[in-house]
C-alpha cells in the first residue's frame, strides 16, 4: 500500500467522527481530529498532532476547516516531515464553498492549503448535490486548473 496520510475535510464535528469511524471500520487507520479528541488524548498523555507528525499508525486525519486552521495544526503544517507525508487532501461536501452560510468562509480558506502543501498532493473535492455549473465554480474556488482535473459524476443509490 502507498505510504502517506490523507487529510479529509468535512463541515461538522459530527461528520468528523462519523467519517473517521467509517474509515477505521474499513481498515484505513483514521483519526478524528477535533477539540474533543485532542483534549481527551491530552488527558491520557497523548498528543494527536505529534502522532500525526510521526505517522504513528495514522493514514487519514478527518477534521473541519476550522481545526485545520487551529494553531497546533498550523504548526504541524510548517514541519517538513509532516508536509512530506501528506499525499491527499479530500474535501467532502465541497458544494459548501459556494453557498452562503456558516461553512462558506471555512471552505474558502481551504484554498490557502495550496501554498502550504506540496504540489504533488492529490486534491479531491466531493459532493452529491452540485450542478455541473456549480462543479466548475467549486473547482475554481479550490484552485483546480482548467483541464487539469476530472469532473466525475456518478449516480448514488442509497
Amino acid at each position: 500500500s502507498e505510504k502517506g496520510i490523507a487529510l479529509m475535510i468535512v463541515p461538522t464535528k459530527v461528520l468528523v467522527e462519523q467519517q473517521a469511524d467509517v474509515a477505521s471500520r474499513r481498515g484505513l487507520r483514521a483519526r478524528a481530529i477535533n477539540q474533543d479528541t485532542v483534549r481527551n488524548a491530552r488527558l491520557v498523555g497523548r498528543d494527536l498532532f505529534k502522532e500525526l507528525e510521526h505517522g504513528d499508525d495514522i493514514r487519514m486525519a478527518v477534521m473541519t476547516p476550522s481545526m485545520l486552521n487551529e494553531s497546533d495544526m498550523k504548526t504541524l503544517l510548517r514541519r517538513p516531515q509532516f508536509i512530506n507525508s501528506v499525499r491527499w487532501l479530500s474535501i467532502d461536501e465541497a458544494h459548501l464553498v459556494g453557498q452562503e452560510g456558516i461553512f462558506k468562509s471555512g471552505y474558502l480558506s481551504l484554498l490557502n492549503m495550496r501554498v502550504r502543501l506540496n504540489s504533488s498532493v492529490v486534491w479531491v473535492a466531493a459532493t452529491a448535490t452540485a450542478t455541473p455549473a456549480e462543479a466548475v465554480s467549486m473547482a475554481l474556488a479550490f484552485g483546480f486548473h482548467t483541464d487539469s482535473y476530472i469532473n466525475a459524476r456518478y449516480s448514488v443509490d442509497r
